[in-house]
């Protein structure tokens, strides 16, 4: 499983989703989006916009994660890492707006349940 097929398959799990629900949305069969959470490298980008979509993400917000880092920080294994040096303060805002909007949706889900 590559990154995007990673964090593809982390943001249906995290919003507890099934795989034939995705699936539908999409538009494709489920052997379709399997294939995507196991090898996402050769997803059209219109496809990877309407996914993402689903989880009220943008290209954007999805890129701008790190999957190990960001399961880390949810787990509480790791705090979210703000001394990096070479990091831009403008990218390190983006990631941790990216990272608030996931954290919310998170919590708008275990409420919800």
């Amino acid at each position: 499983m590559n990154d995007i097929g990673r964090k593809i398959y982390l943001l249906r799990l995290i919003h507890n989703y099934t795989q034939a629900y995705v699936a539908e949305e999409l538009g494709i069969g489920h052997s379709t989006y399997l294939a995507l959470e196991q090898d996402a490298s050769r997803i059209p980008i219109t496809r990877l916009q309407k996914l993402v979509g689903i989880y009220g993400l943008t290209l954007g917000d999805f890129f701008s994660f790190d999957v190990d880092g960001l399961m880390k920080v949810i787990t509480g294994q790791k705090e979210a890492a703000t001394n990096q040096v070479s990091i831009s303060p403008k990218c390190l805002i983006h990631q941790l707006q990216s990272l608030n909007k996931l954290l919310f949706q998170l919590l708008e889900e275990s409420t919800a349940a």
